[in-house]
């Protein structure tokens, strides 16, 4: 093994040719993104965002968006 990086960047140069290596280059991107923690609060934007139907609306609401119409009514 190699001595110490010398800093911080060199470090992650280092460590992510590693991972290159090891796992390709699309599944050591995929690999980083398992740690990142993510921005904002998914359940609260979630919740303002989409409205609150149960499953047989979703699937009468998603059937008119396809056809044009609603069989149910």
């Amino acid at each position: 093994m190699d001595d110490l990086a010398a800093d911080p960047g060199e470090l992650r140069a280092q460590g992510f040719k590693a991972l290159v290596d090891a796992l390709g280059w699309a599944n050591a991107v995929r690999f980083l993104r398992l740690f990142e923690p993510g921005l904002g609060n998914y359940t609260a934007e979630r919740d303002a965002l989409l409205p609150d139907w149960d499953g047989a609306t979703l699937v009468r609401e998603a059937h008119t968006l396809a056809f044009g119409h609603d069989d149910k009514k």
